[in-house]
C-alpha cells in the first residue's frame, strides 16, 4: 500500500490529462496562460502540475472548463488541491468520476451565495476510488488560472495494514484454520476477546457471507491452540505478528502493544482468510495522543465507539481529555450550575454561544459516570491525561466567580452582560487573575478533586 500524493513515483500511476469545454468532448487550450506546447494529452511533465495554466474569460464567457484526468491506475483519491492565480475569480469548483454512461459529482467547492472563490489555495474532498475523473472549473465571464494541482490518495488500498508498521512481509497462502484462541491472563485475554468480538462484527456487516472464508467465529481458550496471543519480552508498545498457513502469532510488550496487533490482524481478514505475512512494529513517536472532552451523557457509548474503533487501533497510547465544567465538582457546584444555566440561556437565545459549546459536554456527568469512561479508557491501555484550565480559557470558572476574572485596564466594566447580542468575549471573562488571594484555593479544589476521581 503506498499513501501520497499520487503523482509521486511511488505510487506508480501513469497520469496524463486533457482540457475540454464543460460537459463536452471539444478540447479548449488554455489561451490566458498556456501550456508549454498544445497537444491533445499531457502528461506529469504538463504545467499544470508545477506553473500555471489559464483561459481568458473574455472568450471562455460562462462555458467552465473540464480537466479530464487518467491517473492510469485503478486509485483511492482523498483529494485534490491547486492554487489559484491572482487574476482567477471561479464560481463552483467540481470533482467528478464515471459512472456507467454518465457522470458522479463526488466532490466540490462553493463560493458564498453571490460570489466568487478568490482565494490563493483550494482544496477538494473527494474520497472515491477510481482510474478517471473530471476537475470541472466554473467561472462567469472571469479569468481562470489555476496551477500546481496536487492529488492526495492510496494505491493498493486492498493490502491495507495501516498505520504502516516498521517492518511487515507479505507471505503466500492464508490461514483458514480455526480460531479458538489460547491466550493466558488478563492482557493477553482483553486482545483476545477484542479481536474474537470484532472479527464477528466483520461478517456481520457483510452481505454475501458465502464470500468470506467459513471458519470466522473466534472464541478464547486458555489451552494451546493454533492461535496464540500473549505477552512477550519485548518493549511495551512493541509486538511480533506472525500469520502462517498452520498457525497464528502475536505477541506484545504489553496490553497496549496486543491491542496495536489485534487491529492489524483484523485488517488481514479477507474473504479468504487471513492473509499470512510477518509483522515486526513499534511506535517512534514516545507521545500519541489526542485531545477530546468528556461527552454529552447520551453520547457517551458513541465516545467509547471512537476509543474502540479509531483511537485505540490507530497506536495512540493517551487521551487529553478537557473537563471544564462538565464533571461534578463536589468542592464547588456553583460552576456546574453556572455552566448548565449558561448552556440552557444559550439555547433559549438569552445569552450568547458559550465557551467551548459545540466541544464539551452540555451535561454535568457524576464521578461515576466519569470513572467508568475512564475505566474503558484504560481498559485499551490508554493514558488518561486530564486538561485543567487554570490561566487561560477558564470562562466556566469565571461565569460562576466573576471576582476572579483578569480585567484589562480598558475594560468597559458597564456592559450589560444579560444582553445576548454582547460578543462571546465581552460576555464570558477569558482569563483568570492568579493575584487574586481566593485563585489558588479555588484551582487547588478542582486540580485535586479532578485526580482523586480520574487517577491520572
Amino acid at each position: 500500500m503506498y499513501i501520497g500524493s499520487l503523482l509521486n513515483e511511488k505510487a506508480k500511476t501513469n497520469i496524463t490529462y486533457s482540457y475540454h469545454k464543460r460537459g463536452l468532448d471539444i478540447p479548449y487550450y488554455p489561451d490566458f496562460m498556456p501550456e508549454a506546447e498544445k497537444q491533445d494529452k499531457y502528461s506529469l511533465c504538463g504545467k499544470l502540475f508545477s506553473d500555471y495554466i489559464g483561459f481568458d474569460g473574455t472568450a471562455l464567457l460562462d462555458r467552465g472548463i473540464d480537466i479530464r484526468i487518467d491517473l492510469g491506475r485503478e486509485c483511492f483519491v482523498d483529494s485534490l488541491t491547486f492554487n489559484q492565480g491572482a487574476e482567477s475569480e471561479l464560481g463552483l469548483v467540481k470533482v467528478l468520476v464515471p459512472d456507467g454512461e454518465s457522470l458522479r459529482a463526488v466532490g466540490n467547492f462553493m463560493p458564498c451565495t453571490g460570489k466568487t472563490i478568490t482565494d490563493g489555495e483550494l482544496k477538494v474532498l473527494v474520497g472515491v476510488h477510481t482510474s478517471k475523473l473530471i476537475l470541472r472549473l466554473n467561472a462567469f465571464y472571469k479569468h481562470i488560472v489555476i496551477g500546481k494541482l496536487n492529488i492526495f490518495g492510496a494505491v493498493n488500498i486492498q493490502d491495507a495494514v495501516y498505520p504502516l508498521p516498521a517492518e511487515i512481509t507479505y507471505d503466500n497462502g492464508f490461514y483458514t484454520g480455526d480460531l479458538t484462541i489460547c491466550a493466558c491472563g488478563d492482557d493477553a485475554e482483553f486482545a483476545a476477546e477484542d479481536f474474537a468480538e470484532k472479527s464477528d462484527e466483520i461478517i456481520a456487516f457483510d452481505f454475501d457471507e458465502s464470500a468470506f472464508w467459513s471458519s470466522k467465529r473466534a472464541s478464547v481458550t486458555t489451552d494451546k491452540t493454533a492461535v496464540e496471543f500473549a505477552i512477550a519480552d519485548l518493549s511495551e508498545e512493541e509486538y511480533r505478528l506472525t500469520v502462517t498457513p498452520h498457525s497464528i502469532s502475536l505477541k506484545g510488550g504489553s496490553r497496549r502493544a496486543l491491542v496495536y496487533g489485534t487491529a492489524r490482524l483484523l485488517q488481514l481478514v479477507c474473504k479468504d482468510g487471513i492473509r499470512c505475512c510477518q509483522i515486526k512494529d513499534k511506535p517512534f513517536m514516545k507521545i500519541r495522543g489526542v485531545h477530546l472532552a468528556l461527552p454529552d451523557r447520551d453520547k457517551i457509548d458513541f465516545f467509547k465507539r471512537i476509543i474502540r474503533y479509531m483511537i485505540a487501533p490507530l497506536g495512540f497510547n493517551n487521551i487529553q481529555l478537557q473537563l471544564s465544567a462538565t464533571m461534578e465538582y463536589k468542592s464547588h457546584p456553583e460552576i456546574n450550575r453556572a455552566w448548565a444555566d449558561a448552556c440552557d440561556k444559550y439555547r433559549k437565545g438569552e445569552h450568547p454561544l458559550p465557551p467551548h459549546y459545540d466541544f464539551v459536554s452540555h451535561d454535568v456527568l457524576t464521578h461515576e459516570e466519569v470513572k467508568d469512561i475512564c475505566a474503558y479508557i484504560r481498559s485499551f491501555g490508554l493514558e488518561i491525561i486530564p486538561e485543567v484550565q487554570t490561566f487561560g480559557h477558564t470562562q466556566y470558572i469565571t461565569m460562576a466567580h466573576p471576582e476572579l476574572a483578569e480585567i484589562a485596564a480598558d475594560d468597559d466594566e458597564k456592559v450589560n452582560l444579560f444582553v445576548a447580542d454582547v460578543t462571546p468575549e465581552k460576555f464570558y471573562k477569558h482569563c483568570m487573575c492568579p493575584n487574586h488571594p481566593d485563585y489558588y484555593k479555588l484551582i487547588f479544589d478542582i486540580i485535586d478533586e479532578v485526580i482523586e476521581v480520574i487517577q491520572p
